[in-house]
């Protein structure tokens, strides 16, 4: 809290100087240009599109992703992201998961652990409360 009030500190004295005359406005920054590419499923698709257009660079969606993380504009994707791509590879290791992460719950019930009771009970009241289709 003490971060954003210093931010509105910083804004308010930016502002009493820019009423002032004081300040310079900084010219905007340039963009990236933009340029057309045409994005294909698959190599093929690729080889059709890029006889009908020399002009204009022609990539898988592979590539073009490929490109853009070179280029900087995503991040690269992490080792330990659970994309649904690795779901789809090992379907066994995703069910291992979800029977870990049951058993575990299972195991906090029968323990009798209070912060899961706590959360199942305000899960039941708010479900008493909100009847289906309500929302938030």
């Amino acid at each position: 809290e003490l971060e954003s009030l210093q931010m509105e500190v910083d804004v308010l004295k930016y502002m009493s100087l820019a009423k002032a005359g004081k300040v310079k406005d900084q010219p905007p920054k340039k963009s990236r240009p933009f340029k057309p590419i045409i994005i294909t499923k698959d190599k093929l698709q690729k080889e059709v599109y890029g006889l009908g257009y020399p002009s204009m660079p022609v990539l898988s969606v592979d590539e073009f992703y490929e490109q853009r993380v070179k280029e900087g504009w995503w991040k690269p994707p992490t080792s330990n992201a659970k994309s649904l791509q690795d779901q789809a590879r090992n379907p066994e290791a995703v069910a291992q998961e979800e029977e870990e992460q049951a058993r575990q719950e299972e195991d906090k019930v029968d323990r009798d652990d209070e912060e899961e009771l706590a959360r199942m009970r305000a899960k039941d009241d708010w479900k008493d409360d909100h009847r289906r289709g309500e929302g938030n």
